[in-house]
């Protein structure tokens, strides 16, 4: 009898948290003041496919110290998430600025 693996990606379940809705809102209205509705909503789009990605596959991510990852969503922002029986989006970063972990 020949077994076949699931085609299907197991997806966890993604949390984020009140600092990264916080990031993700100033990011948002950031490009809607500088650079327009277009700009902000494709950074929505690659953010949420990022999201995606990770819950699909968490561990996409690099690995930093503490068992966090990141994970880049454009060059200037990184995704920065812990793994335990979810996912938790701890915080968007900026990547210009100094590491967070």
């Amino acid at each position: 009898m020949k077994s076949y693996a699931s085609s299907k990606p197991i997806i966890m379940e993604v949390v984020w948290s009140p600092l990264s809705l916080l990031r993700y809102e100033e990011i948002k209205i950031y490009l809607l003041e500088n650079f327009g509705k277009d700009s902000s909503n494709e950074f929505s789009d690659k953010l949420l496919s990022s999201v995606d990605l990770i819950a699909q596959n968490s561990a996409v991510g690099k690995k930093t110290n503490n068992d966090i990852r990141s994970l880049v969503v454009v060059k200037q922002i990184s995704i920065h998430y812990q793994v335990t029986s979810q996912i938790e989006i701890l915080t968007l970063w900026d990547n210009r600025r100094a590491p967070i972990f």
